[in-house]
Order: C-alpha cells, then structure tokens, then sequence
C-alpha cells in the first residue's frame, strides 16, 4: 500500500504521489543551481585547458568534470562516481546544460562520461 502512495511512475494526478514529485522537481532545481554555482566560476576563471575539476553535490556525492573552451562555446564532460548521481545527472543534463549556458551567456553542450550514461 504505501508503496503505491509513494510511486513515482509519473503517473499521478494528485495525492501523495504529487506531493512528492514536486518535491523531487523542487530538490533537482536546487541540486542544478548547486551545480552551476560550483562550475561557472571555475569556468570562467580558468586559464589551462582542458580544465578539470572535481566538485561535491551534497548527497550525491563528488563529480569530475572535464571542461573544454572553444571558440564561443564550452563542452562540459561530467562523471559521477556514485551511480544514484549518475543517474541524476542521466535526468536533468538537459536542464543543466541551459542553466550553465544561462549563467555564462554562451552556449554550452554538456555531456556525461559512459560512467555515468546508466
């Protein structure tokens, strides 16, 4: 039963399931400014390339990223090295790749390391 409450199938139109999945979308959107606030500074204050940084994403634990500049643009490679991040980053790449370009108004293609394609 309570497993049932619970699910997160997406298929929910309320109730408890609801609940919890706006909860989820509302700790992916802190977990992806989290991100940011680590990448971007970095990003932008580097001076060798490709530039590697290893940052913490509270319960999802370390990601290394591997950071390229080319002309007008960045690739961003991420390897999480616990599989729930991994699967994390699986879901929200595509949010996370806006919100970087958004915060260093470039473009920017992120990418996950096969590691972390699960």
């Amino acid at each position: 039963m309570f497993a049932q409450l619970f699910d997160d199938d997406g298929q929910g139109g309320g109730g408890y399931g609801a609940s919890l999945n706006g909860i989820k979308a509302s700790g992916d959107v802190a977990m992806i400014e989290a991100l940011t606030e680590q990448l971007a500074p970095r990003m932008l204050v580097g001076s060798q390339w490709p530039l590697m940084a290893v940052f913490h994403l509270g319960r999802l634990g370390r990601i290394n990223a591997s950071i390229r500049r080319e002309q007008g643009s960045w690739n961003v490679e991420l390897d999480a090295e616990q599989d729930t991040a991994a699967r994390w980053l699986s879901g929200v790449r595509q949010q996370c790749e806006q919100r970087l370009a958004a915060s260093l108004h470039q473009p920017v293609s992120l990418y996950l390391a096969k590691s972390a394609q699960a």
